[in-house]
């Protein structure tokens, strides 16, 4: 089981993947994005390898870093969750998503990067 991760598609975390569109802070954030975790976004650009790399890559970077080096509000309990999603009602690329939470309501979400869906 794996308590960081919120796979609701059931993604195969095997499969290669091809990423792109990483996070852009381009407009601002009212949380940023730690400098750490961008980039490990940003290296995933224009790779292709199995989704459960990718997700390896982000978590080891956070693991790193405190709640407060997250930029978690000192709110919020809950736990850090790294979200795959798929975009326009099932029909569109995968994301992965961090989510910042307290209990189990969601603070914040970012979207670190996009990958292609066969």
């Amino acid at each position: 089981m794996r308590d960081w991760l919120i796979n609701d598609y059931d993604f195969d975390l095997e499969q290669n993947k091809t990423f792109f569109g990483p996070y852009s802070d381009f407009i601002g954030a009212a949380i940023p994005l730690p400098g750490a975790i961008k980039a490990v976004s940003d290296s995933l650009d224009k790779q292709t390898l199995p989704l459960y790399d990718a997700l390896q890559k982000i978590k080891k970077v956070m693991g790193g870093l405190s709640r407060d080096e997250l930029g978690i509000p000192t709110n919020a309990s809950g736990p850090v969750k790294l979200i795959l999603l798929q975009g326009e009602a099932g029909g569109g690329n995968g994301m992965i998503l961090l989510r910042l939470g307290k209990n189990e309501s969601v603070i914040h979400m970012f979207r670190l990067i996009q990958f292609r869906v066969p």
